[in-house]
């Protein structure tokens, strides 16, 4: 596989953005972006300027491992877009082109500010941005909820937890919160549920327009993981977790997301351990020590956040069985 900084653009992608910016305020350059390869599917990023030399589109390249990853995560959020409406379904940011060069597909989007950068407005801008794609989120769930078919029940929850449930790789704890979770499921006091997710929902995955007519909404990117039928909870635990929301702060949002998609926060740990078990299912290149060690601190932060929603009603009748600190194992 070619290293990030002896890549070359295939032929073609330039005049497809050079075209697209002819009428949106012209093309002067593609910048390379060099960026670190942290996974071995690492997509090749550019950046398009307009005449006056200001970013105005963002170029991604698929890696030749996967050729097609660009077009399937478009793909993807297409497909969110159309579960959505309205503002909801503006903040899905989808290409304006997507095509395919030397093999490898490509797209090209309206460029958009990242929430990096140390700085006192960009942690400002991360954790204001954030808030509002949680209340977002709320507004994909009560959108897209839905009750799992009884048909598709065993393959998509009782198997994987059981599967869970048996990896003794696994902290105990979390084997203990997946046998709670099939007991939930058995005894009629939880619903297995879907919704539109994201899968990889944490504040680097958002963006800020960079036209100034624009909203002050963010537009949420990176829709490779995604699936229509996904796993309630899960992307709420992650940006909550990933903004670093107090436990306070998190119950609050919870308790919004248990009405969203018709529950109790206390069912919200049965919801977020099918998830975890559907990952252990698909690890790819992800070491499973990690994988052990981040689905405890998930446990733990999300067990922190029922804990203080408080309001628990006899449709759980196992937290107080799990420790007050996962990872404390």
């Amino acid at each position: 596989m070619e290293a990030t900084g002896e890549f070359r653009l295939p032929p073609g992608i330039e005049a497809c953005v050079r075209e697209l910016l002819a009428e949106r305020g012209g093309f002067s350059r593609l910048r390379h972006l060099q960026l670190a390869r942290k996974v071995a599917d690492h997509c090749e990023k550019y950046i398009g300027h307009d005449l006056a030399g200001r970013p105005a589109a963002f170029v991604v390249v698929s890696p030749r491992a996967h050729p097609q990853a660009v077009r399937d995560a478009s793909e993807r959020a297409h497909a969110a877009r159309a579960q959505l409406r309205g503002a909801a379904a503006a903040a899905v940011l989808v290409p304006w082109q997507v095509g395919e060069a030397d093999g490898l597909s490509y797209s090209v989007t309206e460029y958009a500010h990242p929430l990096g950068g140390h700085d006192l407005l960009s942690r400002w801008r991360r954790r204001s941005l954030g808030r509002r794609s949680i209340a977002w989120l709320h507004d994909v769930s009560a959108l897209t909820i839905d009750d799992i078919p009884e048909s598709e029940l065993q393959a998509r929850v009782v198997a994987p937890l059981g599967r869970l449930v048996a990896d003794a790789e696994l902290p105990a704890a979390v084997r203990a919160a997946g046998r709670a979770a099939l007991a939930a499921l058995e005894g009629g006091r939880w619903r297995a549920r879907r919704q539109l997710a994201h899968n990889d929902f944490w504040w680097n995955n958002l963006v800020r327009s960079a036209r100034p007519s624009a909203s002050g909404w963010p537009y949420v990117i990176d829709w490779g993981g995604a699936t229509v039928h996904g796993t309630p909870v899960f992307d709420l635990l992650r940006m909550a977790h990933s903004l670093r929301l107090s436990p306070r702060a998190f119950a609050r949002e919870l308790r919004r997301n248990a009405q969203a998609i018709g529950g109790v926060p206390a069912q919200a740990p049965h919801h977020l351990l099918v998830a975890i078990a559907e990952l252990g299912d698909r690890l790819g290149q992800w070491p499973k020590a990690q994988y052990a060690r981040v689905s405890a601190e998930w446990l733990d932060y999300l067990l922190a956040g029922v804990r203080a929603a408080g309001g628990r009603t006899d449709a759980i009748d196992t937290l107080d069985a799990l420790p007050a600190r996962v990872t404390a194992e």
